[in-house]
Parts: C-alpha cells; structure tokens; sequence
C-alpha cells in the first residue's frame, strides 16, 4: 500500500534536529529525512508503516516555501528569524499555508498513494482535503490526540465532512466528532515504538543530566504548574520546552526543579532515569482514553504513576502492570510508598514494558487502523 504520511516538525523540533539534518546535507547535499529519527511521532509513523511493508512518502505540512530547508538547517537563526517574521505577520503566515496546500496537493499528484494519514493537520485546508478524497481518490484519514473541537484547531473541524476516517485516542469523542460532521469515527488509542521506547544504559553523565527520583517530562500547559505546585515538597523535577521567564515570575517555587529541555532521545533518558514517572493528562484531551506517554514511559520500562482513565484497567493491569492515582492526595501517598519499595515498581515496570510490547506498539495500531481503512472502503 502507497500511504503519505502528512506530519509536522514544531520549531523546537527544528533546532533539536539541526545536526541530523546538517548530516544529511554533509553526505547527500540535502535533507533527505525530513522528519529525524527518534525525535517525534512523524518518524515513528513511517519507520512502522515501512516495516509492515508499505511504502511511505513524508510529507512537513509546516515546512515554508520561501526560506529552504537546507538554509534552515545551516543557519538556525535564519529559521529562527523567519519563524518570527511569519508569527508576527498574518499576511505571511497565511500565503505559506496557502502554498504549503499547493505543493500538498501536487505531492499527491506526483506519488498517488492509497492513502493519506495526518496529525492533526491544523494548516491543512477543508477544500484540500476534498480534492484528495473526491477528485483523487485517496483515502484520507486523521488521527487526533487531542480534542480539537473544545481546542477550536483551525481547519481541523471544518474538515471532518471531507476526511473518510478519523480516529481518536478518547472514546467519548467518536460521538462528538460525528455531531461535528465526521462521517466514520473509531477509537484507537496512541502506543509506543520499541526501537525508541526501551531500557537504555545512561552514561554517568547522562544519569547526572537526566535522573530524578520523581520526574515530569512534557509541555506545561492547562493546570499542569498548579500541579506540580501541589508537588512542591515532592521535588518533582521537570524537563519541558514550555519554560519563560514569565512562567519562572508565576512560578518561583518550580525554579529549583527545572532540569531543561528533553525532546527526542533526551526524552527518552529521562525517562529511563527516573524512579518515578508522572503523567498528567490534559483537562479536556482525555476523558476516558490515555495519552501517549502512557505508552512511551512503559515502552521504556519507567514506573509510572499515570492519572487514572476509565480506557487504562482495559489496556494494563492496574496495581500489577501499572499505577494510577485519583486525587492529589492519593498521588502524594504513593509516590511515597513506591520510593520506600524499588522492587515492586522495577517488577511493575518490566510487566507493564512486556504488555506494551506484546499489545500497544504502532505496529499494533496501524494493523488496525489499515484493517479498517481496506474493509471499510
């Protein structure tokens, strides 16, 4: 099966990934990956979908068509200035987009695949994702982990009449997108990529950059300060990109407890270097279903102590396989309970790496998610 993979890198994607691609222009004279191994779940995508036989064209729908690729990665503070330039003007931002779709579109012409997959595709144009599906024929699909009808995620909504499936990581929200316009909705949770997510040997530098006992890695949004606020006698460290000096003014009390940014493998050693894993949903991405490091921190065989969702005792082993908390309190409970007891999280882990591997690996998911798209077309 012919599928394009229509993903993003974000601008901290761009700079954390600067030297592969610098590689790749040393030794081929361009970027011939656009999306880094290891870093996001675009790269992961494609390595799955290439290993269960498909062939895959990727696709950077937030890539610019004025400032190359090549220059960007040479010169990072040209990407930097440009990036800036575009946020401060509509009129720029909006005729990228507008070529972006163009150039989407005769992507398509030129490779005709079968299929075309995105996450969450907000630059990409309801009238675009019509021609693809009506006057092309492929079959287009959208994968969303995040609730983009509470987020209002631009074009994303508008576009749910012209995709032929979309799949969510929330089961509440197969009804709810139907009621906003999409036709076919199943529930598909996110999972996890065994090359990437796995037990890694840290160097004796690495242990000192990226241990915790108790450690938080992802973006800082919602309620996530308030909460690691609530944690503060906890000495929860954290690594997130989402840093400011004005989150440092609201937020005195974290200041000790920032470690820096974790994208990519970084990630992934933090993970592997905690004693402890938190994971927070987001207020309103995750009703029921669960996130994706859900997945990755069992991937790696990191104890995790994950907000507990209705859709978590159907995948794992609550108490055996993994731990929830309910509240707050709870949560301060056993994360001093499992500091006290290595043992029961290091055989925790272990299980819960065995049931990711054996039941919730992209292999998995788009097994599924292709079985659905073949039967149903």
């Amino acid at each position: 099966m012919k599928i394009l993979n229509v993903n993003c890198l974000h601008s901290g994607d761009w700079v954390a990934a600067s030297q592969q691609f610098r590689e790749d222009i040393k030794r081929e004279g361009r970027i011939v990956r656009p999306f880094p191994a290891h870093h996001n779940g675009a790269w992961m995508w494609t390595q799955t979908l290439r290993e269960l036989g498909h062939e895959v064209t990727e696709f950077d729908y937030r890539s610019n068509s004025f400032v190359k690729r090549e220059w960007q990665a040479r010169y990072p503070f040209l990407y930097q200035a440009y990036n800036g330039l575009c946020k401060r003007s509509r009129q720029l931002t909006a005729l990228e987009v507008r070529l972006m779709n163009g150039r989407l579109v005769e992507q398509a012409k030129r490779t005709a695949p079968d299929v075309f997959i995105t996450y969450p595709g907000e630059r990409i144009y309801p009238q675009t994702i019509r021609y693809l599906s009506e006057r092309l024929k492929i079959r287009t699909v959208l994968w969303l982990g995040r609730d983009v009808v509470f987020e209002r995620t631009p074009n994303v909504v508008e576009s749910f009449p012209y995709y032929d499936f979309v799949f969510t990581i929330d089961p509440p929200a197969v009804r709810k997108y139907k009621e906003h316009g999409a036709r076919r909705v199943y529930y598909l949770p996110l999972g996890c990529y065994p090359p990437t997510h796995r037990r890694l040997d840290l160097t004796k530098e690495d242990k000192k950059q990226y241990s915790a006992p108790v450690s938080f890695v992802g973006q800082l949004f919602d309620d996530r300060p308030e909460f690691l606020c609530q944690l503060e006698s906890t000495k929860v460290n954290f690594w997130t990109h989402w840093w400011s000096k004005d989150m440092k003014e609201r937020y005195p009390q974290l200041v000790p407890f920032y470690r820096g940014e974790a994208r990519g493998m970084d990630m992934i050693k933090v993970l592997n270097g905690a004693d402890i894993v938190l994971n927070v949903h987001r207020t309103h991405n995750s009703h029921e279903g669960t996130n994706m490091r859900t997945f990755e921190a069992a991937g790696c065989a990191a104890f995790q102590l994950t907000e507990y969702k209705k859709e978590l005792s159907r995948m794992f082993k609550i108490g055996e396989e993994i731990e929830v908390y309910y509240d707050m309190n709870d949560l301060k409970k056993k994360i001093a309970y499992y500091l006290k007891h290595p043992d029961e999280r290091s055989a925790m882990a272990l299980m819960a790496q065995q049931k990711a591997y054996g039941q919730h690996t992209y292999h998995h998911r788009f097994q599924e998610m292709l079985s659905i798209v073949s039967q149903e077309s």
